[in-house]
């Protein structure tokens, strides 16, 4: 007998959005522009707040471009994405 794994509902929608986003990047931006988007808003954090680690700047760097690509695609909100899961 195998175990179904249980994913939160959280960490379902978590993975819908990032798979907009990386879906997004690729066939509209791509990675060569979305490297680049990420290198300057490390610049930019570097200037504000140079005192974060380098990883530290890219990571935040790389998720506020995420999160502001997010922003310009249409998707569920976690409401009607934990409807659409139950209907199905």
């Amino acid at each position: 007998m195998f175990s179904k794994t249980i994913v939160p509902p959280d960490e379902e929608y978590r993975s819908y959005k990032e798979a907009l986003v990386d879906h997004h990047i690729a066939a509209n931006i791509g990675a060569e522009r979305f490297e680049e988007m990420v290198g300057e808003k490390a610049r930019e954090l570097k200037r504000t707040v140079g005192s974060l680690k380098p990883e530290t700047i890219k990571q935040v760097s790389v998720a506020t471009i995420r999160g502001m690509l997010l922003k310009t695609i249409p998707h569920a909100t976690a409401e009607q994405f934990n409807a659409s899961r139950k209907a199905a």
